[in-house]
């Protein structure tokens, strides 16, 4: 196995995908309107770069994950580690993996908030995660950037100084480095304690996270914010795949957990040295404004679904989502020498924000 963590590009044209998230049709329908074959092959040489997460939630993670391989193997493709795979990598079973790792209960849960969804035969287990392993973190072309959720040169140098080594050994050394800052703030022992003792009531919809709360489960509250805090910032890792995070305001009701941070738009303020795309973020494919915890207006403001992002315009999101139907495919590819941004249905539009007409979908 050739592990490659910051990937150095070909020349070529790229084209990126965003989450696709089990999605399989919907991938597939797009790379043919991207003129791939199912084996990722394009006849102008062109490539295809995976921003990551192309499992969980949807119906069939396990042909996604079939596609993606082959694509990689056979058409050069290359699929980045996203949070959903390092969850994998990490073993760590949470909403929307039920495909993977089973469980009756596990299984009934993401049946009934995500849909039916195809199971993952035993016996492929091994080679799924042993692509895991080897999936770049973040790579490099000539003309742009390309990361799962934030790229951070400091976390992206210090990937780059392990050399050539799996995404186990990466998450060993990201850890121990975030183990430190933890230790400076004398949490290195209260964190782990304060996440084992809430774990159950953070899984439990009922529990009244907000408060009030007992003194005592309010210090434990406090140590799991604080920690969780530091591991976001502190572990390369977690920053190239899940991002910045902060406290929130008020917890908020995530993923089957009570979460007690909020994603931070890190684009805002990021001196970038060139283009940057990412997906994670959840981009509404058409803005529509709520009122109750409006994350996406924190992290997006009004910017359209084609808009580049940042105070030099050289941010771009591709993860996107249809605002109150998850269950809806939003799936899109960036074309960026040609400009284009192309979704799986047909909608193609410009990054200078024109409308083109739908390309030909039956």
């Amino acid at each position: 196995m050739t592990y490659e963590p910051i990937l150095q590009l070909p020349t070529c044209p790229i084209d990126i995908i965003g989450d696709v998230h089990g999605q399989l049709a919907p991938l597939k329908q797009l790379m043919t309107l991207l003129g791939y074959d199912q084996c990722g092959r394009h006849p102008d040489g062109r490539r295809l770069v995976f921003v990551g997460d192309p499992c969980d939630r949807g119906p069939d993670s396990p042909g996604v994950f079939e596609l993606v391989m082959r694509a990689v193997e056979v058409g050069g493709a290359t699929c980045l580690l996203g949070n959903h795979e390092l969850a994998l990598v990490e073993g760590e079973p949470k909403a929307g993996n039920a495909w993977f790792f089973g469980g009756k209960r596990d299984a009934e849960r993401d049946r009934t908030t995500f849909g039916p969804f195809r199971r993952l035969a035993p016996a492929r287990r091994d080679e799924i995660l042993a692509f895991c392993e080897a999936m770049p973190v973040a790579a490099e072309h000539r003309e742009l950037q390309i990361v799962h959720a934030c790229w951070d040169e400091e976390c992206v140098e210090f990937v780059r100084s392990l050399g050539r080594v799996s995404n186990t050994e990466i998450i060993r050394h990201g850890l121990a480095r975030a183990q430190g800052y933890l230790a400076r703030y004398g949490l290195a022992e209260r964190f782990p304690a304060a996440k084992a003792r809430l774990e159950k009531q953070r899984r439990r919809r009922s529990w009244k996270a907000g408060g009030p709360h007992s003194a005592a489960v309010g210090t434990l509250i406090e140590d799991l914010k604080q920690g969780e805090v530091i591991q976001q910032r502190h572990n390369p890792m977690m920053v190239l795949t899940s991002g910045y995070e902060r406290e929130a305001r008020t917890p908020q009701w995530l993923a089957g957990k009570w979460r007690f941070l909020e994603r931070v738009p890190w684009w805002r303020r990021a001196k970038l040295a060139k283009p940057t795309v990412f997906g994670h973020y959840s981009r509404q494919r058409e803005l529509v404004r709520v009122e109750d915890h409006d994350e996406h207006s924190v992290l997006f403001g009004a910017a359209r679904d084609e808009h580049w992002l940042g105070p030099d315009r050289l941010a771009m999101c591709v993860d996107y989502r249809w605002h109150g139907n998850s269950r809806r495919p939003a799936l899109a590819a960036l074309r960026p020498d040609i400009g284009d941004l192309m979704f799986w249905d047909g909608r193609l539009t410009s990054r200078w924000g024109k409308r083109a007409e739908r390309a030909g979908v039956n």
